[in-house]
């Protein structure tokens, strides 16, 4: 009994151990697929499946990796278009991209070589871009400027005060922010510059940045004072002609009447002695009529190359026996090397003659003539200070009108016309005293490449 008992035991034992492994068999054929199916699919959602699922049987296997192929396809699909879009895309990013570096190697192009400042500042003042042509004109280097928060101010507006806006600064209260500018260069150059500024604002209003340009009108003011000085000399020369014309005939009756009327009294009388008066003074008006024709006497020009040093010596020269008969020094200062300059050299030498001669008539013996050349701006600037006691401010506002000088006649009868050379040739004259008019200072200035 006992055996068969084990043999039970064994045979269930064994009947149990087959059982599970046909469960397990049954299983594993039922979950092997689910499993391949299962991975599949995370392969499918991770990207890295490229072939589509082993068909199946018509099951509910089948159907799904049906399923999932034609998720796969689809998938593939839109992964082909996002490539090609991702492609096209590239593509046109790439285009706009050589559009945009190219439209902005334009309009650098244009920028840098455009004939105007341009430049951009930060709210604070700060100079944030200059184009080349601003260091080309004014001789700043773009190290020295861009970045300085004071430069805008101190050098291009001239504005030192401390704490107002680059807007309060530079523009003041103009809605328009359109200035003229005077701005000296690094070499100490002036210049005359329209200043045109664009601020831009945000949303609320507040300042963000300032654009601007500044157009170079130097030439232009230089060429409209001349015409403004061109226009008065004309106007003066016609009121001079009108006036001469008027004055001429009655004053040569009346001058001839009185030298007659002299000539018939007797020697020593009383009347004698009234006659000669009135011809004295007719004299006078006289002379002050042939300084006054000498003042619209016409101007003609032979331009040619003057050496001004040989200008001065020549001056100098044939004005050396007055100056030695009135005990008076003549002091000339000049650069070693002087540039030639374009004009008439003879009219020129008149005119200076005549400045010159009349500053010896004014000056007393004794004392010093001082005449300092320098150059300025493209231009010679020739400086005469003297002596003149006696002057109060019209005599020195009319210096250059006509006007009766006892002494250097000749010279006084061209001083009018010296002014008239000058502006001729392009230059300038100017008259100012000094310590409440004992001092005359004239300020001469002639361009060095012509009128």
């Amino acid at each position: 009994f006992s055996n068969t008992e084990e043999m039970i035991f064994v045979a269930g034992s064994i009947g149990i151990g087959l059982s599970f492994l046909l469960t397990w068999l049954i299983a594993s054929m039922f979950v092997r697929p689910i499993r391949e199916i299962v991975k599949e699919a995370e392969e499918i959602a991770e990207g890295v499946r490229e072939t589509r699922i082993e068909e199946r049987p018509a099951d509910e296997m089948g159907h799904l990796s049906r399923s999932l192929n034609k998720l796969l396809d689809s998938l593939q699909a839109r992964q082909r278009q996002i490539e090609e879009y991702a492609r096209t895309l590239k593509q046109r990013v790439k285009e706009r991209t050589a559009d945009l570096v190219a439209s902005e190697e334009k309009y650098r192009t244009l920028v840098d070589n455009l004939p105007l400042v341009v430049y951009r500042l930060q709210e604070d003042g700060t100079v944030e871009f200059i184009n080349p042509y601003f260091t080309e004109k004014l001789g700043y280097t773009p190290e020295e400027v861009v970045g300085n928060k004071e430069f805008w101010r101190s050098v291009i507006c001239g504005d030192h005060e401390a704490g107002a806006s680059i807007i309060e600064s530079c523009w003041g209260k103009r809605e328009e922010m359109r200035a003229e500018r005077k701005v000296k260069s690094k070499s100490g150059q002036l210049f005359v510059f329209i200043d045109q500024a664009m601020p831009m604002k945000d949303e609320k209003g507040n300042l963000e940045w300032i654009d601007g340009i500044m157009l170079d009108i130097t030439e232009l003011k230089r060429l409209q004072e001349r015409a403004l000085r061109g226009e008065e000399i004309r106007i003066l020369c016609e009121m001079s002609a009108r006036f001469a014309h008027e004055l001429r005939n009655p004053l040569a009756t009346a001058g001839g009447f009185a030298r007659r009327l002299m000539y018939k009294l007797p020697e020593g009388g009383e009347l004698r002695k009234i006659a000669g008066i009135i011809v004295e003074e007719v004299s006078r008006l006289e002379n002050i009529l042939r300084i006054m024709l000498s003042s619209i006497e016409p101007v003609q020009l032979s331009i040619g190359r003057v050496n001004v040093q040989k200008l001065l010596d020549g001056c100098k020269r044939d004005l050396e026996g007055e100056l030695k008969r009135r005990s008076i020094q003549l002091e000339l200062k000049s650069p070693e090397q002087l540039p030639d300059i374009q004009g008439d050299e003879d009219l020129l030498l008149r005119a200076l003659e005549s400045i010159i001669g009349h500053a010896i008539a004014m000056t007393p013996s004794g004392e010093t003539i001082g005449l300092i050349m320098t150059k300025e701006d493209g231009s010679l600037v020739m400086s005469i200070r003297f002596r003149a006691q006696g002057l109060d401010q019209e005599d020195i506002d009319q210096f250059f009108l006509p006007r009766q000088v006892e002494a250097l006649e000749k010279v006084a009868l061209d001083l009018p016309l010296a002014k008239v050379i000058i502006h001729c040739h392009g230059g300038a004259v100017e008259v100012a005293g000094d310590k409440g008019g004992e001092f005359v200072r004239l300020r001469i200035e002639l361009p060095i490449g012509g009128a």
